[in-house]
């Protein structure tokens, strides 16, 4: 980055267009910098309840009568090409089937947990999965 900066600042130099007094003291603005973040669609986050609620099924060993997530995964991806696509009735359909699944999932789960200890971290999961269930 020093060279970078150093290169940059070498033609205005050699060049009276800049003093070194007026150099002293650089400012880098990354502002225009990429950033890693993407937005919580309802897919996305339907998609990934479904995935890690299997992980933690399969971990406490409950039994489910199927957990969808391999079907969540493509449901995720057909969501987002519809998405782009303007075809929201088929875009919508997705959700629904997410939704569908999730709560399959969620009721198999209470269903079955029978007396069993669940983990801080699944009871989490089963809590924000309802959540995500009743939210509009």
């Amino acid at each position: 980055m020093k060279t970078l900066i150093a290169e940059t600042i070498r033609p205005a130099l050699e060049n009276p267009f800049v003093s070194p007094k007026e150099l002293s003291k650089t400012v880098g603005d990354t502002t225009v910098q990429e950033k890693n973040i993407t937005y919580p669609t309802d897919a996305k986050l339907l998609s990934r309840a479904i995935i890690q609620l299997a992980k933690h099924v399969k971990q406490h060993d409950v039994k489910v009568r199927q957990h969808s997530s391999h079907k969540a995964k493509k449901a995720s991806v057909k969501h987002s090409r519809y998405a782009h696509a303007k075809q929201y009735n088929c875009m919508n359909r997705e959700i629904r089937d997410l939704k569908n699944w999730l709560g399959r999932l969620v009721r198999d789960i209470e269903r079955n947990k029978g007396d069993r200890i669940l983990s801080y971290e699944f009871q989490q999961l089963l809590s924000t999965s309802k959540k995500l269930l009743t939210q509009e």
